[in-house]
This record gives C-alpha cells, structure tokens and sequence, in this order.
C-alpha cells in the first residue's frame, strides 16, 4: 500500500503543534539524494532532532508494514482493523514529541546495526 500526505492529515491527530512526525519523516526520505537534504524534524516540546536517512527510512517503513490486515480483513474481523489504528495512533503520538522520537530512533538503531 503507498503511503502519501493525504493518509495522515486528518484520521490520528488533528491537534499536534508541529506538522505530523511521519510526515517530517517521509520528507527526510524524499530528500536523499538532493543538493540540501533533509536531517532535522521538529517535535511538538519545541525541539529540533537529528534523523539522519537510513533511521528515517526504516521508521516510516516499520510505520507502513506495521498493519498487515487489509481492508477485507478489517470487515470481517473490525476488532483487529481497530487494534491496527490504535497502534499505529499510539506509535504516532509517541514519536511526537522528542522522548518518544528518541526511543524510536534508539530501537531501530541497535536493530538494524
């Protein structure tokens, strides 16, 4: 499933300050490879955090892959296709803010070294 801007503008939370981590996140991957990429994503406490790339990548890919239900799935079991939104809510308003960010890019650090 492609990920893009209009997924995430409204269903998990309206009420950040700061743009959506995942999307601060996905604009770090598309900058790979420009003349000025992309390294730094504000997080709602007011910080400023280094992301480089590779941990970029990985998150937004960990976000993406996350939910392996499909929508036919989530007809006939809706308890799991809520479990799956719930999740991935969650995982969203953690990265957030810069404890919850720093955690993220700690874990997929020590994983994929």
């Amino acid at each position: 499933m492609e990920t893009t801007l209009s997924n995430f503008q409204t269903p998990f939370e309206p009420d950040y300050i700061e743009q959506p981590m995942i999307l601060q996140l996905m604009k770090i991957v598309d900058s790979i490879g420009n003349p000025k990429p992309l390294h730094y994503v504000r997080t709602d406490d007011g910080d400023e955090v280094y992301v480089g790339h590779k941990a970029a990548s990985k998150l937004v890919e960990l976000f993406r892959n996350s939910d392996n239900t499909s929508k036919f799935d989530s007809v006939w079991n809706p308890e799991k296709g809520a479990s799956m939104h719930h999740m991935k809510r969650e995982f969203l308003s953690n990265i957030q803010y810069t404890k919850g960010l720093r955690e993220a890019l700690a874990k997929v650090d020590s994983m994929y070294k």
